[in-house]
C-alpha cells in the first residue's frame, strides 16, 4: 500500500504474545499478506488483537488463496459480503471472497 512493503519475521516469543508474527500498522488501510515460502496452506487460522481502536478505525487484510475456502468465520460469526469491503461503513468482521482472483479480504 502507500506505506510500502515490510517483511515481518516469525518468532517463538514476541514482545507481548506467543509464537507468530507481530506488527504495528496504521488504521484506515488495506494490507496484503503474503508468505515467503513455497508451501501451500490448506488450513489456516489467524488471531489478531487491536489495541484501543476508536470509532471509524478499520484495517482491511487481504490474502490470495489457492482455492475457494470451505468455511470462514471472523469474530465467531460469518458476515460475508458479495461486493468489495468499505472499511468506513461495513461492520467489524465483514469479509468477501473474489472467486475470480481468489482473494480473501
Amino acid at each position: 500500500n502507500s506505506h510500502g512493503n515490510v517483511s515481518v519475521p516469525w518468532f517463538f516469543k514476541r514482545m507481548t504474545h506467543g509464537k507468530g508474527w507481530m506488527a504495528t500498522v496504521p488504521t484506515g488501510n488495506t494490507y496484503s499478506m503474503k508468505w515467503d515460502t513455497e508451501l501451500k496452506f490448506t488450513n489456516a487460522s489467524y488471531k489478531m488483537t487491536a489495541y484501543y481502536p476508536k470509532d471509524g478505525d478499520y484495517i482491511i487484510l487481504e490474502q490470495n488463496l489457492n482455492d475457494k475456502p470451505d468455511y470462514i468465520t471472523v469474530g465467531g460469526s460469518s458476515n460475508k459480503k458479495l461486493e468489495a469491503i468499505d472499511g468506513t461503513t461495513d461492520d467489524p468482521g465483514t469479509f468477501t471472497f473474489d472467486a475470480d482472483t481468489k482473494k480473501l479480504s
